[in-house]
């Protein structure tokens, strides 16, 4: 069975509000499971470098640092570690996860969504595709709101083996995350006739 013992938290500690770690929090204390909270300094560009002295990166460093520690200093009843990762943001996150074997990424960056039908930045995209643990996107503004619907995915007829784990996996966790925060489950099948559009083609609307 799947459990929540370690959630990483990908947090801009140049802000003020932590929406993902607001939420991590009362799921970490529920779940009895300790939080890692990460910040992510970009590499300087060879070009920057040019005009970007050694001192000046590293009190941008020590300042993102100081951050991080502020913002764990808040934390109370939830064992928590910090941590400034450098690089990449997509890569730096996954290879943390695959080092340190978290269970479950969560993060919120920016701004609302200007366009509500694209929720998720580049970044969320990547690391929804390719990140090796569940990752959970907390929309910036939504504060600690907890959900009050979980749906789940699956495909009730996959024809490999990593499609029927994939499948165990996403039960699991939806079934874990209803216990921890007593949402409702919804699990929804998608699929599509065999040859439904020559059937389209071929047949009056009302059939």
């Amino acid at each position: 069975m799947i459990s929540l013992s370690s959630i990483l938290v990908d947090v801009d500690a140049t802000r003020e509000h932590h929406p993902a770690l607001e939420r991590a929090l009362l799921l970490a204390a529920r779940a009895k499971a300790r939080i890692k909270i990460v910040d992510i300094l970009p590499e300087v560009p060879p070009r920057a470098r040019r005009v970007l002295s050694s001192t000046l990166e590293e009190e941008l460093v020590t300042h993102r640092r100081e951050r991080l520690a502020a913002i764990a200093a808040t934390v109370k009843d939830v064992p928590v570690t910090v941590e400034l990762l450098r690089g990449r943001a997509m890569v730096a996150l996954v290879h943390e996860v695959l080092r340190s074997n978290h269970s479950l990424l969560m993060r919120s960056h920016g701004s609302p969504p200007a366009d509500p039908g694209r929720p998720f930045g580049a970044v969320d995209m990547q690391l929804l595709r390719q990140c090796p643990c569940p990752v959970w996107v907390i929309r910036p503004g939504t504060g600690a709101r907890r959900s009050q619907r979980i749906l789940a995915a699956v495909d009730v007829s996959p024809e490999d083996e990593t499609g029927q784990e994939l499948n165990t996996t996403i039960l699991e966790l939806a079934l874990l995350i209803r216990e921890l925060e007593d949402d409702h489950l919804t699990v929804l099948h998608a699929w599509s006739v065999f040859g439904e559009s020559l059937l389209k083609s071929h047949t009056p609307p009302e059939e």
